[in-house]
């Protein structure tokens, strides 16, 4: 893995202990800009293991961090980091300095960090602790993001840390593809939605639009199709007054003959009706959110995404018109899906600008389909008062409370539903490298379920 930091951010190193975050460090960054809690234990009491000496040595670690990015130097914290308070003081820090957080995670197999456990001679740690730092670790790990953390790499084999390349480049993570700065709009947008109780709002409307008392649901869904101009002739249901709520009318499905297949076997189907967002490379494990904003593939799915770095990928942006079904690409079967619990901001053009790692800190579900040819990665991403996610077998439930994941290995045919949106969002859809490759869909581009948007090689 290539992983690119700027000059100047803080890096924070996330393991349980004896998964190799000192070693790591020593490889790939100076000593000077590595901050380990056990050196400034040992300072304090001359010893690295004296616990209670835990609380002075980080007033003394965020001491000198805050120093060093105020002095925009790059800065590693080496600590085990594994619970959400360990990285929150963290944060507030990087925030304060206006520098960005990246995470380091050496999420190494259990036993792996047992054997070196045992094999240290300068701890007296028992296998328990390192058993309850992984638990911790992995119960917290979807969460990164939200967290305020603007890239995390997950690293999960000695293999892959091995692998590791540490790049510099000037300039921050933000700008380091054409010098980005949204607009006062969309930075203004971006920051209402901060003071919004956005879940609370999400909850609100999403009992009213389930609601089937015709005193509400008439006028609500009349008024939606009015305002949207809504075209329900595709409709299997085209009356607006067969629908027993207003989330049943906008999930709502379509006659059999209305989204074909394409006739080539090997060809991708479009998983939804909407407009291509972005599209392109998956360059470095990274996507492409807005002009000059990139987000990882880790952040987004987690080891769910591991093999498609060197693919490619399409965002589509469902429309409050549009058929909110989304369906599989290929046939094959679900091999593994992830409800992954966070915030819901709106997904539009103004907070993809305005926002670092926006599809990465809202409450998604990633699914993982698993084809003959190869494999696919789906993600459904919930937004403002779209956070609502429903599958038609028996998947986590919104709205996600903890990170979940199950592998039902259903069959799928190709076209055959997956999920559904009630009050639409975003998917995005990523190809493997070499097997599989996706047509050039520019940004704005309508495309519609069915059709033929890619395809195996």
């Amino acid at each position: 893995m290539r992983i690119t930091l700027p000059d100047c951010c803080l890096v924070v190193l996330v393991g349980a202990s004896s998964a190799g975050k000192s070693t790591f460090a020593a490889r790939h960054f100076a000593p000077t800009e590595v901050l380990s809690s056990d050196r400034f234990r040992a300072q304090l009491r001359d010893d690295p293991n004296d616990q209670s000496a835990t609380s002075d040595a980080f007033e003394s670690l965020n001491f000198i961090a805050r120093k060093r990015l105020l002095a925009r130097r790059l800065t590693v914290v080496d600590a085990t980091s594994v619970h959400p308070r360990d990285r929150r003081q963290l944060i507030a820090l990087a925030r304060k300095c206006r520098a960005p957080a990246v995470a380091l995670v050496l999420d190494l197999p259990e036993a792996a960090c047992q054997k070196r456990n045992a094999a240290r001679t300068d701890r007296c740690f028992g296998p328990e602790v390192v058993s309850s730092h992984i638990q911790a670790l992995r119960r917290s790990i979807g969460g990164l993001q939200q967290e305020g953390f603007l890239h995390q790499f997950h690293l999960r084999s000695e293999e892959e840390v091995n692998a590791v390349v540490i790049e510099r480049r000037p300039g921050s993570l933000a700008s380091q593809d054409g010098g980005h700065s949204p607009g006062m709009r969309a930075r203004c947008f971006a920051g209402l939605q901060r003071l919004l109780p956005r879940h609370a709002l999400t909850r609100a409307i999403g009992r009213l639009a389930a609601c089937e008392s015709p005193w509400i649901k008439r006028p609500f869904i009349d008024m939606f199709s009015a305002l949207y101009a809504v075209d329900l002739s595709e409709a299997a249901r085209p009356n607006r007054a067969d629908y027993r709520s207003f989330n049943d009318f906008f999930t709502r499905a379509l006659r059999p003959d209305a989204r074909p297949l394409p006739a080539d076997p090997l060809a991708l189907a479009c998983p939804a009706d909407g407009a291509i967002s972005q599209s392109g490379p998956i360059q470095e494990n990274c996507l492409l959110q807005a002009k000059g904003v990139r987000y990882s593939l880790d952040s987004l799915a987690g080891d769910l995404g591991e093999g498609f770095n060197g693919g490619r990928f399409a965002v589509i942006y469902l429309a409050p018109r549009n058929y909110h079904r989304v369906h599989a690409p290929s046939a094959g079967a679900l091999a593994a899906a992830r409800a992954i619990p966070g915030d819901l901001f709106a997904v539009n053009a103004a907070t993809e600008s305005a926002m670092q790692g926006l599809f990465c800190r809202n409450q998604r579900l990633v699914c993982r389909l698993r084809t003959e040819r190869g494999d696919l990665l789906i993600a459904l991403i919930g937004a403002l008062i779209a956070g609502c996610i429903t599958t038609p077998w028996a998947g986590p439930q919104t709205p996600y409370r903890q990170v979940e994941t199950c592998q039902p290995n259903l069959p799928l045919r190709r076209g055959q539903e997956l999920g559904r949106f009630q009050l639409g969002s975003t998917v995005i859809l990523c190809t493997p490298p070499e097997t599989a490759d996706l047509n050039e869909l520019p940004p704005g581009r309508p495309v519609r379920m069915g059709e033929a948007i890619g395809r195996w090689l």
